[in-house]
């Protein structure tokens, strides 16, 4: 199961046939900003137990999304 990111948790709030209201709360738009500062921390993480801190970005960038089409 991947993990669903901030934004596209936000849009399937957003979308939810369920949800009588045409648009998207506050305290749901700051729980997706909390879900995404979270997620930044949690790559970062990651980074740090897979590579060097001399690793290119893009060399990093490319695993982590092989990592996340798995």
């Amino acid at each position: 199961m991947t993990q669903q990111t901030a934004v596209e948790w936000l849009e399937q709030k957003f979308n939810d046939p369920y949800n009588n209201r045409p648009f998207i709360t506050k305290e749901e738009f700051e729980q997706a900003k909390q879900m995404e500062k979270e997620q930044k921390i949690e790559l970062l993480k990651w980074r740090e137990t897979r590579f060097t801190k001399d690793a290119p970005l893009e060399y990093i960038l490319s695993e982590f999304e092989k990592l996340q089409n798995k």
